[in-house]
Parts: structure tokens; C-alpha cells; sequence
């Protein structure tokens, strides 16, 4: 099976996981358009430069691509990278990546159906479930109070990478929106400051991501430990 057919499998079965970043794969990257700048030094700050938008399952979305970054829109959603392949052939991560998606919640509706927070229900679910996250080590799904319906949990992968998950449920239709934001685990410090540039400029159904979630993510990110 190629590296493309993989990544179509993944995204097809559970967009709403942390690990389907980290398979992206480079005969994608290098098939396809790019929107964005040369990669700028990564000692640099990133600043908003451009927005891309995509329609995924009836929700539009749009997020700020950062200065020298590129952006692709997916079949789930928007992806977000600093360089086309960001991928070693182990399928390690070499740099940053984001992803905002779009995801159906059918197979949860027995989670989802009149929950003060949707969200969170599906997440837990998620991290509890070999089939989402495989032998990564999730954290426990904790509410964010500041966004209604809208829960993240830290995950570890076994490929030496680490992701942010934000899960969002939207309504009419119900839908799950994800920010997942992975990186290798020695630019962990990277994830939560470059959620400043991104919440800034997200817009779902255009309807805005309040910029005080940040403010409910604990300072530094503190990543579950992969047992040895």
C-alpha cells in the first residue's frame, strides 16, 4: 500500500486523532500547490501573513497561514507546514505541522446527543480507544472553559513527536472541528506559542475561536510520559 493510500485511509476512518498528522506523507507534498513563503528562520516568531479558506461537511473554515509557512487545503480540512516535507521515511516528524478539520460525529451520537459538552465526550472516547490513538499515550481530555463545547488533550506518539488536540462541536449540522497542532518533542515549547497567531484569525462558520483559550491550556504544555 503506498504512502498516499495510507494517509487517505486514515483521514477517511478518524480525522478527530491526534496521530493522522504525523502521516502525511512526501509524494503528497511534492504533487500538490502550496500557498505561502520561502521557510522563514525558525528563530523567528511567526506572524500572520495570509488566510486560507476551506468548505469541509458544510463548515467553513479559515485560519491565518504563518510568514514563512505553506498551507494545503485536505479532503478533512486545512494542513499547515513550515517545509513541503516535514517526514522522514520512519514516518518521524522533522518539523511542525497543523491541521483544522472538519470531522462527522455520526459514530458518536450516542456520546454527543444532548452533552453540555460534546466535545469532550468524543475526545474521551478517543484517548480510551487502541483504534484512534494505536500505542500513543494520551492525557486525559479536559474542558475549555472559555470556547462552549470545546475540550484538548496532550498526546505523546512512539515516533518521538507530540500533539496538541483541540476538539470543537459545532451545530447545524453537528460536526466536530479539530486544531491539532504536532511537532517533535524537542520543539514542544513551540505548540503554545504559535497558538496566538492561529486562534487569532480561525474562523468556523464565521464564528471566531476565542482568544482566551489559551489562557485555560496550562503554561508549559506538559506532555504525558512514554512509558520506556
Amino acid at each position: 500500500m503506498s504512502k498516499h493510500t495510507v494517509w487517505r485511509a486514515i483521514l477517511a476512518v478518524g480525522l478527530i486523532i491526534a496521530l493522522m498528522l504525523v502521516v502525511v506523507q512526501q509524494e503528497v507534498a511534492d504533487s500538490i500547490e502550496w500557498i505561502g513563503t520561502e521557510p522563514a528562520d525558525v528563530t523567528a516568531a511567526p506572524t500572520p501573513i495570509a488566510l486560507i479558506e476551506a468548505e469541509v461537511e458544510s463548515v467553513d473554515l479559515s485560519i491565518a497561514v504563518p510568514d514563512g509557512w505553506q498551507a494545503q487545503p485536505t479532503d478533512g480540512g486545512i494542513l499547515l507546514a513550515r517545509y513541503f516535507d516535514t517526514m522522514q521515511g520512519d514516518h518521524k516528524l522533522t518539523d511542525m505541522q497543523v491541521h483544522l478539520f472538519v470531522h462527522r460525529i455520526d459514530a458518536f451520537d450516542s456520546l454527543a446527543a444532548d452533552r453540555a459538552n460534546n466535545a469532550l465526550e468524543i475526545l474521551k472516547h478517543v484517548v480510551e480507544q487502541p483504534t484512534y490513538i494505536g500505542e500513543a499515550v494520551a492525557s486525559s481530555p479536559i474542558p475549555l472553559a472559555s470556547q462552549p463545547e470545546a475540550a484538548y488533550y496532550l498526546l505523546n506518539n512512539r515516533n518521538e513527536s507530540i500533539t496538541l488536540m483541540i476538539g470543537m462541536t459545532v451545530r447545524d449540522p453537528l460536526r466536530l472541528v479539530g486544531l491539532n497542532i504536532s511537532a517533535p518533542f524537542d520543539q514542544a515549547d513551540k505548540i503554545r506559542s504559535l497558538l496566538p497567531v492561529l486562534l487569532t484569525k480561525i474562523r468556523v462558520n464565521d464564528s471566531s475561536i476565542d482568544a482566551r483559550l489559551i489562557d485555560a491550556l496550562p503554561d508549559p504544555l506538559i506532555f504525558p510520559a512514554y512509558p520506556n
